[in-house]
């Protein structure tokens, strides 16, 4: 076999493997889209509840705090920075009910591991406002 057709069959096995390749980052794409709408989601219905709670009497932050950083999670905008606000109320909602056992089992745990997933992953440049933010300023940390 010749020095040129090994190069040939060099350069075409990672082509092979391109699908595959596309597919995976298509998927860890659609997922990570799932679960920003999904925390978002959550958050907006639980400040929603809050809210409707505090409504008789005083100004409560924290479920409008939810309320904003859900909407912002589920539009996809400034998702890196929603998705750290979001970290910081679950884990202030960790820390009120006490340090246990039994806080491995809490569903606040599962969100905060949502949370630090999105903040790491470029999440709201799938579907969401990052998208057309990144194309002015790709190199920004928030989006």
């Amino acid at each position: 076999m010749s020095r040129q057709a090994r190069g040939d069959l060099r350069n075409f096995r990672p082509a092979m493997r391109l699908p595959g390749t596309i597919l995976q980052g298509i998927l860890a794409s659609a997922a990570l889209t799932f679960l920003r709408i999904y925390l978002g989601g959550v958050l907006v219905l639980q400040g929603w509840l809050g809210t409707q709670q505090y409504q008789s009497g005083g100004l409560a932050l924290l479920p409008w705090a939810e309320l904003l950083v859900g909407s912002t999670l589920i539009l996809g905008l400034l998702t890196r920075l929603s998705a750290a606000a979001a970290l910081l109320i679950v884990a202030q909602s960790l820390f009120t009910k006490g340090l246990q056992v039994e806080i491995l089992s809490q569903p606040e745990l599962a969100w905060g591991c949502v949370a630090l997933a999105l903040i790491i992953g470029a999440a709201g440049r799938t579907f969401g406002l990052d998208a057309l933010l990144a194309k002015r300023r790709a190199r920004s940390p928030f989006w």
